[in-house]
């Protein structure tokens, strides 16, 4: 008898380490749940507009369009959260990246999915982490390059393998600083604030940023001096379009002396859409002006050039 309890505990503690979120497929520990093969196929749809205009005309598979380099999918039955949830996370080094299949309970659930363009290596502190269905970190807090999908879905028991469609969609801006000045040689930091209606947590129910905070970047210049400097920064916002950000640079020398600071106010920026501060970072010159580049299809029509 005590050979049986003992069988018994151990099979109820195999079961529990089945259920909940996980990396791999994931199989519901109870065996009269008949669970249904569902795969979900990732697209982008003109996402790499940032950089090009991008072929508008259809969507193309994610692994081909090489902007990012790591995913997560979360699969939450409705009304549930993230301790009953599905979970897979996918790095562009796999095969078949874009592509990911599960086994579960047919049902309604909501979907979300986040492609991110972090730091290589990928490992558990250097990855995006889908908390719930409202928040979204990004490692150290920084924003990279992202776009995701949030829908509710059906799964249905129809004996076959269920194909889903999944569409991702950018959800950052991109601040540009382009330097017309060249890196000084006894340039130790090029520090970056930027504050207002945006922040570096992600809210897939919304496609915004969870709540404002200031955003800081260290650029890294040490081995820039007598180059010239463009940097990217993405933030989320609070809305699509949002014009109340302020943008700030400090470039610090080898003394901790501040050798040009620079701020601009009513910043404008659009989800999707890039906006290019481009002028002297690092010198000064006689002129003090401000005028906005004429619009492009990749660029958000705000930009400014400076001198």
């Amino acid at each position: 008898m005590k050979n049986f309890r003992s069988i018994g505990l151990m099979l109820v503690f195999v079961a529990s380490l089945l259920v909940g979120c996980t990396s791999d497929n994931v199989m519901t520990g109870s065996s009269q749940v008949e669970n249904q093969e569902v795969v979900f196929n990732l697209f982008e749809h003109s996402i790499s507009g940032l950089e090009t205009r991008g072929d508008e005309s259809g969507n193309k598979a994610l692994a081909d369009c090489g902007l990012f380099s790591e995913l997560e999918l979360a699969l939450v039955p409705k009304g549930g959260t993230m301790e009953s949830a599905y979970c897979i996370r996918q790095d562009d080094s796999m095969d078949g990246f874009g592509q990911m299949k599960l086994q579960v309970p047919t049902g309604t659930y909501q979907l979300v999915i986040v492609a991110a363009n972090t730091p290589k290596p990928i490992n558990t502190k250097n990855r995006i982490d889908i908390k719930s269905l409202t928040e979204v970190d990004f490692p150290n807090n920084q924003v990279s390059d992202m776009a995701y999908c949030y829908k509710e879905v059906t799964v249905a028991s129809t004996g076959k393998t269920q194909t889903i469609d999944c569409v991702l969609k950018r959800a950052v801006a991109c601040v540009t600083l382009e330097t017309t000045d060249k890196v000084l040689d006894n340039l130790k930091s090029f520090s970056i604030d930027i504050s207002g209606n945006c922040g570096n947590v992600f809210n897939p129910s919304t496609g915004h940023c969870l709540a404002t905070a200031p955003i800081n970047k260290v650029a890294n210049v040490s081995k820039l001096a007598g180059k010239g400097l463009t940097l990217d920064i993405y933030v989320l916002l609070g809305e699509d379009d949002v014009s109340d950000v302020s943008l700030s640079t400090t470039a610090t020398d080898t003394d901790d002396k501040e050798i040009k600071s620079t701020s601009f106010q009513n910043v404008h920026l659009v989800a999707g859409k890039r906006t290019t501060y481009k002028g002297p970072f690092f010198s000064y010159t006689n002129k003090v002006s401000v005028s906005v580049t004429e619009a492009d299809i990749t660029d958000s029509g705000f930009s400014k050039v400076f001198e």
